[in-house]
Formats: structure tokens, sequence, C-alpha cells
């Protein structure tokens, strides 16, 4: 660097213990708003943005996704998205046929309760029939 004539400039979060060539990062520099996908975007178009008028300049860039990138992370969404659907299948599955029987029990207990049984009595007598009729 030197034989370059490349100046190399040396900073520190901490106190540099009096080093005299060793800066104080935050003493002379600071964290700014700005953001940029690479380098040149640094020397975009400027606009002063509508939110915040104190900032004296500010580079907006919009980049698009190439529609192959779309179309590919779309794939992958949907693949990502099945393979969750098939992982919880089972567990979704005795779910659904719980409430299909539940549904399809119910005239049942419905037609005891309406002949002066109570409500438990008739549910049991409901289980008892599916589980005898099951068998």
């Amino acid at each position: 660097m030197i034989a370059r004539d490349q100046r190399l400039v040396m900073m520190a979060e901490n106190d540099p213990d009096d080093i005299p060539w060793y800066l104080p990062a935050f003493a002379v520099m600071q964290e700014t708003p700005y953001s940029f996908e690479a380098p040149a975007d640094g020397r975009g178009a400027l606009a002063r943005p509508p939110t915040d008028p104190r900032m004296e300049r500010h580079v907006t860039t919009t980049v698009p996704l190439p529609p192959l990138l779309r179309v590919t992370l779309l794939g992958a969404g949907i693949v990502i998205i099945a393979a969750g659907l098939h992982g919880a299948a089972a567990s979704v599955n005795i779910v659904l046929v719980s409430f299909l029987l539940a549904m399809t029990m119910y005239p049942i207990s419905f037609f005891l309760c309406r002949r002066g049984m109570k409500r438990g009595l008739a549910v049991m007598v409901t289980v008892a029939i599916v589980l005898v009729g099951g068998c």
C-alpha cells in the first residue's frame, strides 16, 4: 500500500488508547438510513423522500425480479406448501374423521334426547352403538 501510495484508515468501536492514527469510529462517522443493493447504486437517481424532508438526498432503486426467478420462487413455494400438507395429512385426517363421525352420529343422540333420555346417557348410548356396530 505504501508503494502504491494508498491510504488506510483504522477505526475502533471502543477507546483507541491514545494512539493517534487509530481513530474512534463513532466520533468521526455515523450510520445513515441509506441502503444500496450494489456499490454502483450509490450513483443512482436522487430524490427527496416524502416522509423525511431532513434527509438531503436519498437513492431510490427498484429491482424487479426476472420472470424466470418469479416462476421458480412460486413453484418452490407451492412445493413447500404441498410437502407441509402431505406431512400433516395423518393429523388432519384424524380430526376430519372425528368430525365426520360426530356429524353422522348426532341424529341418533338427538333422537334419543327427544324421546326423553338425558343428554349424557344419550351420548353414551350413541357411543355404544358405534362401538358395537363397528366391530
